[in-house]
């Protein structure tokens, strides 16, 4: 988890490189996909940082902000207003929402 966090620290680092940035985003939806990563505070933090990337900077990071979210799970349910927001903002832009939808999909709980 001491790596999460320092993952998680190069997204609000006005000093990284934007591909620093997609590659950390790119790295917290590694670790939870893979398991690695507890119900503890670390796992708000991140996804409060990945919330944060929608929408910013470029596509790419915000491309990649999504699918972490996405491969958070259930986890990011909270989320769920925000992605809606931003596929609402992205309309035009097919391939976005279908990234979009398909993380919705992984983070609603299963009935």
């Amino acid at each position: 988890l001491d790596g999460l966090a320092r993952i998680i620290d190069v997204l609000g680092d006005d000093h990284s490189s934007l591909d620093s940035k997609v590659e950390a985003v790119q790295a917290i939806g590694i670790a939870f996909s893979e398991g690695k990563v507890d119900k503890s505070k670390i796992v708000k933090e991140a996804i409060t940082a990945l919330e944060d990337c929608l929408g910013r900077e470029n596509a790419a990071l915000s491309e990649a902000a999504v699918e972490a979210l996405g491969d958070i799970g259930t986890q990011a349910i909270g989320s769920k207003g925000k992605l809606l927001s931003h596929m609402n903002a992205n309309k035009n832009n097919n391939r976005l929402c279908v990234k979009i939808a398909a993380a919705l999909l992984k983070i609603s709980p299963i009935h």
